[in-house]
Parts: C-alpha cells; sequence; structure tokens
C-alpha cells in the first residue's frame, strides 16, 4: 500500500518516520508532524504544538503514549519527548545531542548517533532522559552518519557508513559500556555487508531478525536475512534512491515500511508512505526455492550413493 503524504515543504529537507504499536505512522517533515488517522487509512491529522525549527532526524517511539523526536541539524541539537498518539501533546525538551538517528532503550534512556564538522566520526551515546548521563558507548563508527536500530531483544544493529557493514551488539555489551569503557566495531558480531556505505543511511529489523535498508547510493530497499544467509531486493513503484526504512507489527504480522522523496532537492514535490508484507521480500523467489530444493535432493542423492558404495 502507499499513500501520499504533505508535499516536501523546502528542498533537503529533514524527514522521519515512527510507528505506535496499533501500527499507524508519525511522519515529520521540515517542521511539522503528523499522526496517521488509523492503520491503513490515507487520512492523517497535524499535531499542532511541536516546537518551531524541529528538522526532524528520527522518530522513536517506546509505546502509545511516549515518544521522543530528534531535532536533527548538523551538530549538537535538542531532543524533545511527546505523545505520539496525541497531536495536542506537549513536547518536552529531553537534552540535546547529535541525534541522526534514536533508538529507546526503555522510557528513560535512549541511544544516538551522529557526525559533523565539529565532531569527526560517527559515535554512539547513551543518554538518561533526566539529563544525569550523557556517555559515549560507541566510538569511531564511520566517517559520517550511518543507520543504527534496536531490535525487540534489545540487541543493537549498527551500520558502517564507510563500507556499508552492519554489526550487532548485545544488551550484554551495551550495559558493560554505560557503565566502563566505550565498545569499537571490532567488539560487536559482524552481521552482513551490504556492499556499498551509501545504502546504510537507514536501517530496520523486523520481528523475525531480517535486516532492511536504504540509502542515497540504492535504488528501492535491500534485506538481509540470516536464517538463510542471502540478500534480496525491494523496489517499490518509486523507482529511485530516496527511501528511508522502517519495520513494525500489527496482529502479529511483521510489515516493512518506508518514506519516499520524488525530488528532495526541490520544495513542493511529492513525499510517500508505503509499507508491504515484510515475508514477501526476505525469502527466494518460488523458482528460487525449486532450485534450491533441488540442489538439496541431488546433494541427498549424492550422498546416499556413496554412502551406498562405501
Amino acid at each position: 500500500m502507499q499513500y501520499s503524504l504533505p508535499n516536501l515543504t523546502y528542498s533537503y529537507g529533514g524527514t522521519a518516520l515512527g510507528h505506535l504499536p496499533d501500527g499507524r505512522y508519525v511522519f515529520g517533515e521540515c517542521g511539522n508532524l503528523y499522526l496517521q488517522d488509523a492503520w491503513n487509512s490515507s487520512f492523517y491529522t497535524p499535531f499542532s504544538t511541536e516546537p518551531s525549527f524541529i528538522d526532524p532526524s528520527f522518530i522513536a517511539i517506546w509505546d502509545g503514549t511516549f515518544g521522543v523526536i530528534g531535532a536533527g541539524g548538523a551538530g549538537y541539537s535538542e531532543l524533545y519527548a511527546f505523545n505520539p498518539g496525541n497531536t495536542a501533546s506537549l513536547f518536552s525538551n529531553v537534552g540535546t545531542n547529535y541525534n541522526f538517528q534514536g533508538a529507546l532503550l526503555d522510557a528513560g534512556s535512549i541511544l544516538v548517533n551522529g557526525a559533523s564538522w565539529t565532531q569527526p566520526t560517527n559515535t554512539i551515546y547513551y543518554m538518561t532522559l533526566d539529563g544525569a548521563t550523557n556517555k559515549l558507548v560507541l566510538d569511531g563508527v564511520s566517517l559520517y552518519s550511518a543507520g543504527m536500530t534496536l531490535d525487540g531483544s534489545g540487541n543493537l544493529y549498527v551500520a558502517d557508513n564507510d563500507d556499508g557493514s552492519v554489526y550487532k551488539f548485545t544488551p550484554l555489551q551495551l550495559d558493560a559500556a554505560i557503565t566502563g569503557a566505550p565498545l569499537t566495531l571490532a567488539s560487536g558480531q559482524f552481521v552482513h555487508d551490504f556492499g556499498d556505505g551509501g545504502n546504510v543511511g537507514s536501517i530496520a529489523v523486523d520481528g523475525l531478525g531480517r535486516i532492511w535498508t536504504a540509502g542515497w547510493n540504492q535504488e528501492g530497499l535491500k534485506v538481509y536475512n540470516p536464517s538463510l544467509d542471502q540478500e534480496f531486493s525491494y523496489t517499490p513503484a518509486l523507482a529511485n534512491a530516496n527511501y528511508k526504512v522502517a519495520t513494525f507489527s500489527s496482529g502479529g504480522t511483521n510489515y516493512v515500511a518506508y518514506l519516499n522523496q520524488a525530488d528532495p532537492g526541490h520544495s513542493g514535490t511529492a513525499q510517500t508512505y508505503g509499507f508491504d508484507l515484510a515475508d514477501l521480500y526476505a525469502i527466494p523467489e518460488p523458482g528460487t526455492l525449486a532450485l534450491m530444493g533441488l540442489a538439496g535432493l541431488i546433494v541427498g542423492i549424492r550422498t546416499w550413493l556413496q554412502n551406498r558404495n562405501s
């Protein structure tokens, strides 16, 4: 499904996407914030009280009543807590940091990442939303900012924009880094190489642990299925490289969602939200499955013959 969003307010304006537990999206762009009226609906309602000058970098939603939005920008900027399910919500400043991307660990703490002219490499910080702690937990990720996300078990997935690789860090590793020395990429588990740093600016993990990516150097989306150790591509009807990716679950079903801009460099151009069943694009096509099954059958027959003749 694809739905039209408000046109881009100004060229190269920031956009962000989050989902409520019921599947509704919260969409931010160029200082404006919108809530989908109902899941799988083309209608949306603008928030009426968002702070001025938010060029949203991320929207992280913990539950139906609590989320955090990053104000974006090239360096330190504000993070605001709000009620994502209420378009009249108040917004509360909960600190400042680099915030290219953000992921809530719980209702009181968040991981944020980013790089800028004053911070030459992309790093990840742990922040408590009461302002008590702001600590480096992962150092020297990549030269430029890239995607990061948490899965449902609290594992952190970090993209290296230098080469397109993705690494995984466990909750135990994060806990140790929050109280002790920062992690490095060498501390993590290498998961997959997507082949180019320009395609991991946005990443998400679905309910079955499959990693989805999007970026300026990749048309559409890519997905890596660790259970098959295979990578697949998914290009919706919008054949360009202007995507941001997200995942959500509704009614026990896993979905992949995306934002798309027709032309980020020109104000007034179209923006689109879409979603689809994640399972349709993270498994081999039927013909591929048949070939895999045939290959397995041949290997099985060969093994049986070898055992029979030995």
